[in-house]
């Protein structure tokens, strides 16, 4: 058990580094920042972040419960030779009380790559929550628990 703990410890810290580094080369890459605020009404809203190109991630959802809720979404071209554009949004107290009902997030006209979603307890989605398409990322119908804190993805 002992070698088992250890492996996990070593996996969670490499996994960190990732994101990370990640997270560094998005903020030091050519990129914008936009804050937004979600309103708990049920209604099916959308948030993007634009860049000088053209490049644009859009966030579609709808939430209930709690209050509104300041979130941000980060949008940079992470490798300019290869045309690879990152999208982050998130809640930054990296907790929320929203309820959310459904999502989906892309970079329109771009290919996903890969993409990440965590929780509100900071756990990542399970495969049956989320599904990673060719134009972007959105909730699973059906099998998604309605806690979301964080979307990362690439795409070409």
């Amino acid at each position: 058990t002992t070698t088992t703990n250890m492996a996990a410890c070593q996996e969670i810290f490499f996994v960190a580094l990732l994101l990370f580094s990640l997270v560094s080369k998005v903020l030091s890459a050519s990129g914008t920042h936009e804050t937004f605020e979600i309103k708990p009404n049920g209604q099916l809203t959308h948030a993007k972040a634009s860049l000088e190109d053209g490049t644009v991630c859009v966030f579609t959802y709808s939430a209930t419960g709690g209050t509104n809720e300041e979130w941000e979404m980060v949008l940079a071209k992470v490798n300019k030779e290869k045309g690879v554009y990152t999208c982050i949004i998130e809640r930054p107290q990296r907790t929320s009380y929203l309820y959310f009902m459904k999502f989906t997030a892309s970079i329109l006209g771009k290919e996903v790559t890969k993409a990440e979603v965590y929780d509100s307890d900071g756990a990542l989605l399970q495969e049956e929550e989320f599904v990673v398409e060719r134009d972007g990322v959105r909730s699973k119908d059906g099998g998604f628990r309605s806690k979301l804190v964080k979307i990362q993805f690439s795409s070409l």
